[in-house]
């Protein structure tokens, strides 16, 4: 059985004169990290609360991202969800692409199988066509296979020492092919070399990130998709952080949509930059946002809403009976050196309901859907200055995330249930 994520809210409450005047933050934290409520000397009382297990599987792989729990202003005198920030209101890109002549080509590099590939969470590649793949199935290590599919090292194990994970969150390739690790049950990132694969040095990362959250902004600052504390900083999603000084330099951001209990999901975001800049994407709801992380300050702003991209409530589960589809959600955004925005977005297939496995409880319904069936992955390729879509494209295979500037992956199970995962190259084609 895949293993059992534990979380916890911890809820801190800063008491004041009177209950009207008591405000609380909802915490993200882990289970173990204390479990007893206790009032500190400052007058602030933590209480932790066991809130749910998630078990990943196969209708909860890594291709849809989630989120366990987040952090909402809650008003414990009027019971009510309120958002952290005022949302904006963007323009809708139109859907007819400017380059009508333009199309986004799809080929396959390489494939590679094995045991050690099933259910990965994140692939990345570095400039010496290497793969670094780590599977949600055992989050604490990194396996390092070549183009021919041929393993060439395990990077890490399970533990709390130098080098060791308890629980990866993200991964990308650095400088010099040096690879970078992050564990959200430790908050450390790791960076290991690129001959041999040796930890060359750790440091403290403050936040957690959600879903892989993490964007690499020069040699020692990252933007973090998170959480934070802080009185000026919470409720904002991104976070401009240097991990080498566990230093939290700037919180900005804003939500694009209220959240209500049970949609902590549109705090999500899927990040990217254009060296400077950083791109914020709604993940459940298309919302592009351009950000400047030196100042805070919204540069852009537009939404997208390419066929089949349908948002809704996240607490609607899918069901067959009732025509309620698998959740569309953006999971993964690049910026490529001319400046174009390249976007993969999961969207239900139209024949979704086959993938989707009912199963009775009683006079409920619960739906277990097979995440490669059930969907098909959009790519926009957007002129991030102009907001406008140069070209889209749909695929019948799931491309979940980038590997490298050019190249995607996707995953199938092939026969005798043996993982299989292919590289591709996606590039914009024009006559």
């Amino acid at each position: 059985m895949p293993r059992g994520i534990g979380v916890a809210l911890v809820c801190e409450a800063r008491h004041r004169a009177t209950l009207d005047q008591t405000d609380a933050l909802l915490i993200l934290d882990k289970v173990g990290r204390g479990d007893a409520a206790s009032m500190h000397s400052n007058g602030v009382a933590r209480y932790s609360i066991r809130y749910r297990d998630l078990h990943v599987n196969r209708a909860s792989s890594s291709i849809l991202p989630t989120l366990s729990a987040a952090a909402l202003f809650f008003s414990l005198a009027g019971g009510r969800t309120v958002a952290a920030q005022d949302t904006g209101i963007h323009p809708t890109i139109a859907n007819d692409q400017i380059c009508e002549s333009c199309w986004i080509d799809a080929t396959k590099v390489t494939t590679i199988s094995g045991p050690s590939l099933l259910l990965p969470a994140q692939v990345k590649s570095d400039h010496r066509g290497r793969l670094f793949m780590w599977s949600q199935m055992d989050p604490t290590t990194v396996a390092v296979y070549d183009q021919t599919g041929k393993k060439l090292a395990t990077i890490g194990h399970e533990g709390e020492g130098p080098g060791e994970f308890r629980s990866i969150a993200a991964m990308f390739v650095g400088p010099g092919d040096s690879l970078h690790v992050y564990d959200d049950a430790l908050s450390r990132v790791s960076v290991f070399g690129p001959e041999n694969f040796k930890l060359a040095r750790s440091a403290r990362l403050p936040l957690i990130p959600w879903a892989g959250g993490v964007l690499r902004l020069g040699p020692d600052r990252v933007v973090v998709n998170s959480l934070v504390e802080t009185r000026r900083g919470f409720g904002l999603p991104l976070h401009l952080v240097i991990p080498e000084q566990d230093s939290l330099v700037r919180s900005f951001g804003r939500l694009t949509r209220r959240v209500l209990p049970g949609e902590q999901g549109f705090l999500t975001r899927a990040l990217a930059t254009d060296g400077d800049d950083v791109v914020s994407i709604s993940r459940y709801q298309y919302v592009v946002e351009v950000w400047d992380p030196e100042t805070g300050q919204l540069l852009n702003g537009f939404e997208r809403r390419p066929d089949g991209f349908a948002p809704r409530h996240l607490h609607e589960a899918v069901s067959v009976r009732r025509n309620i589809p698998p959740v569309s959600y953006v999971s993964d955004a690049r910026v490529d050196s001319a400046g174009r925005l390249w976007v993969l977005v999961q969207v239900p297939s139209k024949d979704w309901k086959r993938h989707v496995k009912v199963v009775s409880r009683g006079s409920e319904e619960a739906a277990q859907v097979d995440p490669i069936g059930a969907y098909n992955t959009v790519v926009d390729v957007i002129d991030l200055k102009g907001a406008v879509l140069i070209a889209t494209a749909r695929f019948d295979t799931v491309y979940p995330s980038w590997v490298d500037s050019r190249h995607v992956y996707s995953y199938r199970e092939v026969s005798g249930l043996v993982p299989q995962a292919s590289i591709w190259s996606l590039q914009l084609r024009s006559p």
